[in-house]
């Protein structure tokens, strides 16, 4: 019996020996396959073998530079891996070359097992994705890109908007947004910077929002290593005609005709207010192609409330205009144009001025409107008017008109100023802004 049980103990081993050596045999042939595959891909690519059952196929520069460190990534996939003895995990990764001397890689952690002489992939997990320049394998963090802090607040509040841009949102869903971290921080890596696009990827939520993607013709310009949206030249003779206070039932639908048979943009700051009382009108502008903006949600001097109350008047206006047009509004214009460091470097909009005052809630006749416009007029400015006077709906035919024999034509705010406009600073024209 005792020579019995030392023969099967004996026959044990060498049966184990036996599926050892084929599991070992198995993980040599799928090492082989996977760093085939990867070497289409990368200049070079070393395997890492951080323990029996984890390989990470860690792509290279062609100076043998590691895109990244195998360490963190064999932690990740060995806790996919349930069955050691059967088992093997790699990470490998995939390469889109994007803008610059960028490459977007994807690694993916595959598990496969080994049952008699067959290995199947059981598992498939992809991880978040970094952006690694070609050269120099340092990963590239959002801070390489925009450099300061109003510029990450700028990519995070365009994120916002194009996020929830005609999802019908309620406002309870609204909040939800505003609380997603888009770019958590200047180190943030969830992105993905390609020719013509910013790609921010997010994290699980409960809106089930996975990924934004922006233009660079919308955000370039917040961008500090990539090429700048440019402004219309000051030198040309292009304005700006803006209107505050609507929208108003009985003035803003005349001026959007008068507008529309001059073939004129303009750009619309909205009060809260008026437009939750009419929201049809209020999409009727976007619809007529113009721009709109936030003048806050009843006209209070943002400059003399508390941080807090500032804040609620202008997220109060642009959940209407949310509501109304399904977009929130990018630009604001405060009230008076007043403006406060202590409340406005919590509102992530620019501020937009202007340089010509028509100064036409003064008078209740045209000509004092147009004269003041003509005295005033310059390229690149930008013409406050209101939408909701009858004297201005008079007199917007004349200034139209006395501007297009002088030269100008016309643009909105954005197309004025180039886009990638900054919170915390005030624009009164092309060349002409300030911090506040």
């Amino acid at each position: 019996m005792k020579y019995t049980g030392l023969g099967v103990a004996a026959l044990l081993v060498l049966v184990l020996a036996g599926c050892a050596s084929k599991q070992a045999t198995h993980v040599a042939t799928q090492d082989q396959k996977l760093l085939k595959a990867e070497k289409k891909q990368f200049a070079h690519v070393k395997l890492h073998k951080t323990s029996h059952s984890v390989r990470v196929l860690v792509p290279q520069t062609a100076d043998r530079k590691n895109y990244v460190s195998a360490a963190a990534y064999a932690k990740l996939a060995q806790a996919q891996v349930k069955h050691p003895q059967r088992q093997t995990a790699y990470v490998t990764f995939t390469a889109e070359k994007t803008q610059r001397h960028y490459d977007f890689i994807t690694p993916t952690i595959s598990v496969y097992q080994t049952s008699g002489e067959k290995t199947k992939l059981v598992k498939t997990k992809q991880l978040p994705g970094l952006n690694v320049e070609r050269t120099t394998a340092k990963t590239q963090r959002i801070a390489d890109l925009a450099r300061s802090a109003r510029q990450l607040s700028a990519l995070n509040y365009h994120a916002l908007a194009k996020a929830v841009a005609h999802k019908n949102y309620s406002p309870a869903q609204l909040r939800q947004a505003r609380a997603l971290r888009f770019l958590k921080n200047d180190q943030a890596t969830n992105f993905k910077l390609s020719a013509d696009t910013l790609t921010i990827y997010l994290a699980k939520n409960a809106l089930g929002l996975k990924e934004v993607a922006l233009p660079l013709s919308e955000v370039g310009g917040y961008l500090t290593q990539l090429p700048k949206s440019a402004a219309t030249a000051s030198k040309k003779k292009v304005i700006a005609l803006t209107f505050d206070d609507g929208p108003n039932p009985k003035t803003t639908p005349q001026i959007l005709k008068i507008l529309q048979q001059e073939h004129v943009k303009a750009t619309f700051f909205m009060l809260g207010k008026s437009v939750a009382m009419d929201p049809k009108l209020a999409r009727a502008v976007v619809d007529a192609g113009q721009e709109v903006g936030t003048h806050t949600y009843d006209h209070q001097n943002l400059a003399t409330m508390n941080p807090a109350a500032a804040l609620q008047e202008v997220t109060t206006a642009a959940d209407n205009l949310y509501a109304a047009t399904g977009e929130l509004p990018t630009l604001m214009r405060p009230p008076y144009g007043a403006v406060n460091m202590a409340h406005d470097n919590r509102i992530t909009l620019p501020a937009i001025q202007w340089s010509i005052d028509s100064e036409d809630w003064r008078v209740h006749a045209p000509a004092p409107i147009i004269a003041r416009v003509n005295a005033a007029v310059n390229p690149g400015g930008i013409i406050l008017m209101h939408d909701i006077h009858p004297q201005t709906v008079a007199a917007l035919p004349t200034v139209i008109k006395s501007l297009k024999a002088k030269g100008y034509s016309f643009a909105t705010v954005t197309e004025l100023l180039g886009g990638s406009l900054l919170p915390q600073e005030q624009y009164f024209g092309v060349g002409d802004h300030r911090a506040i």
